[in-house]
């Protein structure tokens, strides 16, 4: 009977609607700070409503161009029609407006201004960019590169007769990784200071291709023969990876040795402690069998391995031997210690790490999960068994679950989406934009649901018995079209004014020559 987020909202509102808890709590808060407000949700204004004071004890602080949380629920025409009313009505509130940028340089402040000058209105963002919103220079604002657009005209002929064929994403990390070389062997910070990997941040759409990108620059070597060092705040995913499913069987095998399925399958994994193949196990049980007859057939495969070590003067005896050894060794030591050392232990013992090592050349999603197991199940101290049978339970009921990286070396490129950036900012950004979704999909469902409007359905003729899209659909369309839109606009505001004395913008050309000649018609 557990509650998500949004159970503890709305059980939360419930609470304070009553006159008890909102008086209780108007009483005992003073002040209330809000941060992130372009953020909030209609459910989350009205818990702050609850219980905030006649009088005004509300500051409220958000920035609604870096509205990009759409997904979440989060409603920008809160703020707006917030600032509205304060701005006609000062009785209500006060609106303060913070202009100053402390971050970027005069250059890249003034090419934001000019995209967003053009760009953002209240009809295209849901806020009118006027010189209200217009970012203004500090005092200590430096001057640096000007910010600059290349185009990876993924259209060029690819043989002689002129063949065209689809952009292959690999000429969009081709120029990435240009200027990656040109920013380190040939620039310098602004105050002078030599450019390191840290300084860099590339911006991408998605997870997926922040990964790609870091594998792809992680190839790649300099002119003074620095190998290029990426890293991302990307996901990986827990219980689809082989080797992190062995691990877990052993996990499990840990809290209880009689579990034949997953000893068996730790058994048959392929590295130093074990390796062992189908044909080696049941030649074991063979061996058993024919000493013992069928009494031992049905008992667990630990005990007949012991009854195998005990009775049998073989090379593969002595293998079995050597593999129960680390086992016990390990269990033993289980019952005394946390998860960070067992795990440790295991990665030692049984050599599993060193083994991906050297079969991957990298060993690092150990690591990682070392992490997610230490931050998850830490509490537990040394009950292995009850790690082991939530781990169980974890891989029966969630078919695919993700962990974060975050990579603990911190001189190294970083490569993440534009959402997980906001708040953050770094010497030299390029975004990576490669075009959004297809808009043109029909994407309605024959009932949906809008705040404003209530229940949209199609059109039904009952004596024809057809159906079709209904006006109210098509206006609902259009509705979703320019939200999407406008957080689009939003998200290339929050990417571009994370830089802070270098910004590149890498865009995708199926056909530079026809763009340019277009551009030129129009001019």
């Amino acid at each position: 009977h557990g509650m998500d987020y949004s159970d503890l909202e709305h059980t939360a509102y419930e609470i304070l609607k009553t006159d008890e808890a909102s008086e209780f709590y108007r009483a005992k808060f003073t002040e209330i700070f809000v941060d992130e407000y372009q953020d909030n949700t209609r459910l989350q204004d009205k818990i702050i409503e609850t219980f905030e004071r006649k009088e005004g004890n509300v500051f409220r602080v958000g920035d609604i161009k870096q509205s990009i949380y759409k997904f979440r629920f989060a409603d920008p025409k809160i703020f707006g029609s917030r600032m509205d009313a304060y701005s006609s009505d000062p009785s209500l509130g006060k609106v303060h407006y913070l202009k100053e940028n402390h971050r970027s340089t005069c250059e890249i402040l003034a090419f934001a201004n000019y995209v967003f000058g053009q760009t953002m209105n209240r009809e295209a963002s849901e806020i009118e960019y006027d010189d209200t919103q217009r970012l203004s220079k500090a005092v200590e604002s430096k001057h640096g590169s000007i910010p600059r657009i290349v185009v990876a005209d993924k259209g060029l002929p690819k043989n002689e007769d002129g063949d065209r064929t689809e952009p292959d994403t690999k000429a969009v990390y081709a120029a990435v990784e240009s200027e990656v070389r040109r920013y380190l062997e040939e620039c310098t910070r602004v105050d002078g200071s030599k450019t390191e990997f840290k300084d860099i941040c590339i911006l991408t759409a998605s997870n997926n291709q922040a990964e790609n990108i870091a594998r792809y620059l992680n190839g790649c070597t300099l002119k003074d023969g620095r190998k290029i060092e990426a890293s991302g705040r990307f996901t990986t995913d827990v219980f689809e990876d082989r080797d992190i499913h062995r691990l877990i069987n052993f996990l499990i095998c840990l809290g209880n040795e009689y579990r034949d399925e997953y000893l068996a399958g730790v058994m048959l994994s392929n590295y130093k402690f074990s390796n062992f193949t189908v044909e080696e196990l049941a030649s074991i049980q063979a061996f058993i069998h024919e000493l013992e007859g069928p009494s031992l057939d049905k008992e667990p495969l630990m005990l007949r391995l012991r009854v195998y070590i005990d009775k049998c003067d073989s090379e593969l005896a002595s293998r079995v031997k050597g593999f129960v050894d680390v086992f016990d060794r390990i269990r033993m030591s289980s019952m005394v210690t946390d998860i960070d050392d067992i795990i440790e232990l295991i990665y030692r013992e049984t050599g599993i790490k060193a083994t991906l090592e050297a079969r991957e050349g990298d060993s690092s999603k150990f690591d990682v999960f070392k992490d997610w197991l230490s931050e998850s199940f830490k509490r537990r101290g040394s009950d292995v068994s009850g790690i082991s049978s939530e781990l169980e339970q974890m891989k029966i009921q969630i078919k695919k679950a993700d962990i974060e990286i975050v990579d603990a070396n911190k001189n190294k490129i970083t490569t993440m989406t534009v959402h997980k950036s906001k708040g953050l900012e770094y010497p030299f950004v390029i975004l990576v934009a490669t075009g959004g979704q297809d808009e043109r999909k029909d994407n309605l469902s024959s009932i949906m649901f809008d705040r404003d409007d209530g229940f949209i359905t199609e059109d039904y003729d009952f004596d024809n018995i057809t159906r079709s899209h209904s006006f109210e659909q098509y206006i609902y369309k259009m509705k979703m079209r320019l939200a999407s839109n406008s957080e689009t606009v939003r998200l290339l505001y929050v990417a571009l004014t994370r830089a802070k004395e270098k910004l590149i913008m890498t865009v995708v050309s199926k056909d530079l020559q026809k763009e340019i000649e277009k551009g030129l018609e129009r001019r």
